[in-house]
């Protein structure tokens, strides 16, 4: 959101109070300075109690606590104090190890000792957040078992913590054009009861150089997929205890006025599965 071209695409939306809430990756831009623009939106949405925060680089799974970590949570600490967030989510998986510092959120088995590290730091952001705290399901995996296991894992830590699911519907699209799954066979394995916020994006393929074939990414670049639509319309009244949905882009990403003009469409698409679900269901 920091990003001009991103204020620039979503300011009519603003302007005609189509955005209810907002959620705010936080950790992306600590230690630089946020325009005016961006600054007053975030106060405005904080002072609504309509501020969600998401996390991105706090590396849940690394074994031992980084000095990463440490700084962190320092910067969680004085984030909190700065602005209201109504919830705080993170990705699972880890992303840092020792000198391997940054990438994408990577699992890992699912063990007795995996499990603790997991606990013990969602309980670190937790004590220092004071609100709900909630995981996200990964879009990224090395096989249709890591797919199955992961949701095992996510279902674990959030049982043990008592913690919401951030459903992101475009990651499990992933899962299903990569390892060639269906929606139910993947939500099936999630805490789908706890899922109280959900994702929306799009994304773009990657190519494996030394396996010459092509993943579908997370990358947040494209417009949303019409089947990523439907699979949010054909389920979103399963989902009882969802209160939040998010339409994720990059702001880097928003390079034309085509780019702009999709952007909008779709979040107005968002908005009007939305409707309709709730209209649906105050029948």
């Amino acid at each position: 959101m920091p990003e001009q071209a991103y204020l620039d695409a979503s300011q009519p939306l603003f302007n005609s109070d189509k955005v209810d809430i907002i959620e705010w990756n936080f950790d992306t831009c600590w230690g630089s300075t946020l325009s005016k623009q961006c600054q007053e939106i975030l106060q405005t949405y904080s002072d609504k109690n309509q501020l969600l925060g998401h996390g991105v680089s706090f590396s849940l799974l690394t074994a031992r606590q980084t000095a990463r970590q440490t700084t962190w949570l320092e910067h969680l600490n004085d984030e909190v104090k700065k602005f209201n967030y109504k919830k705080i989510s993170e990705h699972f998986g880890f992303l840092t190890t020792d000198k391997f510092t940054q990438g994408a959120p990577l699992s890992m088995p699912c063990t007795p000792e995996m499990v603790k590290i997991g606990i013990n730091n969602l309980h670190k952001i937790k004590k220092i957040a004071k609100c709900p705290i909630g995981l996200e399901n990964l879009g990224f995996a090395f096989s249709k078992q890591d797919v199955i296991d992961q949701g095992k894992f996510i279902t674990e830590l959030l049982d043990e913590t008592d913690s919401f699911l951030l459903l992101d519907i475009y990651n499990i699209y992933c899962h299903m054009i990569n390892f060639n799954m269906t929606f139910d066979e993947i939500c099936e394995t999630l805490p789908i009861h706890r899922a109280n916020e959900i994702h929306i994006s799009g994304g773009s393929f990657r190519q494996i150089e030394h396996e010459n074939q092509n993943i579908y990414c997370d990358s947040h670049d494209a417009k949303v997929p019409n089947d990523v639509f439907e699979l949010l319309e054909n389920n979103l009244n399963r989902f009882k205890n969802v209160e939040t949905c998010i339409f994720e882009r990059i702001g880097k990403t928003i390079l034309t006025q085509q780019d702009t003009a999709q952007f909008r469409e779709d979040f107005l698409t968002l908005q009007s599965i939305i409707k309709k679900t709730n209209h649906a269901r105050n029948q």
